[in-house]
């Protein structure tokens, strides 16, 4: 049995659209897309920026995006990060600092410049009659921030931070009602997200995770399901455990410093590129450290299982023979520095990039152009070395 459809000509198409103009006005349609690029905002991190959008261009802009996890996992730290890229691109950046504790030192580590952004205050009133401004107060501030057209970028760190007007007041009144967040962000997200859409600002939500008594799921998060629901993109950032989890360098003493740590990122929700269900590792820093050569190599094997971690020793292997094996990241980039096996590791991580255990993944870890470079010298030099050590092996016979 054949099912019949509406059978619409184009004049009567235009027909309609124009008598709908007529009523509503000449901007209650657009036709097709004015642009079918989608504009972000990098990360800092190559591997998140691919899994994101489609363009590979990292957060979406132009859109909500929620950032959750547990305590001291790196998320404030992503945030100044992907504020800094935007600052570098020319945007303007607002920063809603709920929990007073913005670190200007931090900042500056992951590139963003607190000098250039702006600080929405969180008090209102002069001396005596100064008062905290509650969480519908904040929001409907940030909604006007976005309206007015000036802003690309605002963070919100936390929205666990964010009180309810009985709780911002000083004199507190207890409530028997459930849910209270819940609905306020339920009230202010639909013309948040409105507004984001039509003035081209991402809102970056800092959160974190739920813990009841009754029931805990790691994707549960304080304020309710609203922000779920209207979140075009939700990423978890967790720290990873153990020895192997941390960033370390000697100083100038030859004394072991944390300088930051590996976190577990994995986007729960996207609406702009395939969904990616697989954990990515990214590094967030506590301070100022300088990646060379060994130590972008370092990460990128470590993503393309390259060097195994195994109760904080990691090992380098290359056809089951053990290259470099230490305890800690410090002491097996020295090991790698000292050697000078750069060139080396960068062939194992081009290597594996074109194993079909990598090409088989959702979104398969890409090898950026200056590792490739790196072993495509390695070999040049190998291939020289072994010609050199042919030849004298040759004369030798000849003396002979």
């Amino acid at each position: 049995m054949t099912q019949a459809y509406k059978n619409v000509s184009d004049k009567a198409l235009q027909s309609a659209l124009k008598a709908l103009e007529k009523n509503y006005g000449k901007d209650f349609l657009d036709k097709g897309l004015a642009s079918s690029e989608d504009k972000t905002i990098p990360t800092g991190h190559d591997e998140l920026d691919c899994v994101l959008t489609k363009s590979h261009g990292g957060l979406y802009l132009s859109g909500i995006c929620e950032l959750f996890g547990a305590e001291a996992g790196g998320k404030t730290s992503l945030a100044m990060c992907i504020a800094g890229k935007a600052q570098k691109l020319g945007l303007h950046c607002m920063w809603v600092d709920a929990e007073h504790s913005f670190s200007v030192d931090l900042a500056r580590v992951n590139q963003c410049d607190p000098d250039k952004m702006i600080f929405m205050n969180m008090t209102e009133g002069e001396g005596e009659e100064t008062r905290i401004l509650n969480a519908e107060e904040i929001l409907d501030r940030i909604f006007k921030a976005i309206w007015s057209n000036v802003f690309s970028l605002i963070v919100v760190d936390s929205v666990a931070a964010l009180m309810p007007e009985r709780i911002a007041t000083t004199e507190y009144v207890e409530s028997k009602v459930p849910g209270e967040m819940g609905r306020i962000m339920s009230k202010h997200l639909p013309k948040i997200a409105a507004a984001c859409g039509n003035k081209e600002c991402t809102v970056i939500f800092i959160n974190q995770i739920r813990n009841t008594f009754d029931q805990w799921k790691p994707t549960d998060t304080t304020s309710g399901r609203a922000i779920k629901f209207y979140a075009s993109q939700r990423i978890s950032v967790d720290k990873v455990g153990g020895k192997s989890g941390l960033i370390s360098r000697k100083d100038e003493n030859e004394k072991e410093e944390i300088v930051g740590h590996y976190a577990r990122v994995k986007v729960i929700k996207n609406k702009k590129h395939v969904p990616y269900f697989d954990n990515l590792e990214i590094p967030i820093y506590y301070k100022e450290y300088l990646e060379d050569n060994a130590k972008k190599c370092f990460d990128l094997a470590r993503k393309l299982q390259v060097i195994s971690s195994r109760n904080g020793v990691l090992t380098w292997k290359k056809a089951d023979d053990v290259i470099l094996q230490a305890e800690g990241e410090s002491e097996f980039l020295l090991l790698l520095r000292e050697s000078a096996n750069e060139g080396n590791l960068a062939q194992s991580c081009v290597e594996a990039g074109k194993l079909e255990k990598n090409k088989d993944k959702k979104s398969p870890t890409r090898i950026p152009q200056f590792v490739e470079k790196l072993a495509e010298k390695y070999l040049q030099e190998s291939v020289s070395n072994n010609a050199i050590d042919q030849e004298l092996g040759v004369t030798k016979k000849t003396k002979k």
